[in-house]
């Protein structure tokens, strides 16, 4: 139903009460349900109907502000809440309207409705690079036999001088606390060292990140002790060259773990706690929340060469200690 225009097409007043406000709201429902677009649902148009309907009563609450109305009509109590209520975008906070959203779980597609959400006939993308079990990796997902669902994923820059192997890292919530963030930071060192030299994650880190980063580090460095109990000599650069790991994460994590000593002569040592060791990593391996990587299943290729790190020789070699046992 349209409304008359003047010569410069702008609207002009209606003197007819059935057109405006309510009633041009209900012949638009009428005319997009008499010929609805593939995909699009009568639920579709009732929250169509029902944002109209938000819009035109704030509207009408901020046109009564404006005028100093002092008897402006209590709001309706009855509508489903939102989370959030408001997004603030810069200088605007902006109302939401939809009480729900829907997001395709295998590529991230977000719709309004259930109806369109079950239209969709996607994918996860990608290529699989590696794959352990019902792991594949293309960003990260969890195989069955309706397909490969979302678990997290990692971002990574191609070219960074700081040597960061991520930039961004996260496991969906209802993923969580199953192996899948030690997973993934597990493989972004598998490509760093694919790549021929260590990395390191972005700084500064979060406060989940300092913990899932600093555990991991910790339990790559006991296993490389473990599996070297009877080397009696190592350095920092051999751990990191092993690891993929910077040599400042391993320094940090050896000092948190009170493993090294300065000699008088300024020789540094490690003071290993085999015991300490052994225990750690034995629960570690039967843990089974870790999902293990087989190096040699790895279809990646790095952008650049693989450039062998420099061994450097150090005046002061790092030797091994064992720690008496109490």
């Amino acid at each position: 139903m349209d409304l008359p225009v003047d010569a410069d097409g702008c609207e002009l007043e209606s003197k007819d009460p059935t057109i405006g406000g309510d009633a041009i709201i209900n012949s638009m429902s009428k005319l997009l349900a008499a010929d609805l677009p593939p995909g699009v649902t009568h639920k579709d148009i009732q929250l169509f109907q029902d944002a109209q309907r938000r819009a035109k009563k704030t509207t009408e609450a901020l046109a009564r502000k404006i005028d100093d109305d002092p008897d402006p009509p209590a709001e309706s109590n009855d509508e489903e809440p939102r989370c959030p209520k408001m997004i603030e975008f810069g200088r605007w906070e902006i109302q939401t309207w939809l009480p729900k959203l829907f997001l395709c779980e295998f590529c991230l597609k977000y719709t309004k409705s259930k109806a369109v959400l079950e239209s969709i006939k996607a994918n996860a993308p990608g290529d699989v690079v590696l794959r352990c079990g019902t792991v594949p990796v293309l960003r990260l997902t969890q195989n069955d036999k309706k397909g490969c669902h979302l678990v997290g994923y990692f971002s990574k820059e191609k070219h960074c001088q700081q040597k960061y192997n991520v930039s961004c890292i996260m496991t969906l919530p209802q993923y969580q606390r199953k192996g899948y963030g030690r997973f993934l930071i597990d493989f972004s060192y598998l490509l760093s060292r694919k790549e021929g030299k260590p990395g390191t994650p972005e700084k500064p880190l979060s406060d989940l990140g300092q913990v899932s980063y600093h555990a991991y580090w910790k339990s790559v460095i006991l296993q490389y002790f473990y599996d070297r109990k009877n080397c009696k000599s190592t350095s920092i650069d051999d751990i990191s060259n092993e690891t993929g790991i910077m040599s400042h994460d391993i320094a940090f994590t050896l000092q948190s773990l009170d493993m090294v000593r300065q000699l008088p002569d300024g020789k540094v040592i490690f003071v290993l706690d085999l015991p300490m060791i052994e225990s750690y990593c034995e629960k570690a391996t039967k843990s089974d929340k870790r999902i293990r990587i087989d190096p040699e299943r790895l279809i990646w290729t790095p952008l650049i060469s693989p450039i062998a790190s420099k061994q450097y020789k150090e005046e002061n070699v790092i030797t091994t200690k064992t720690k008496k046992p109490k």
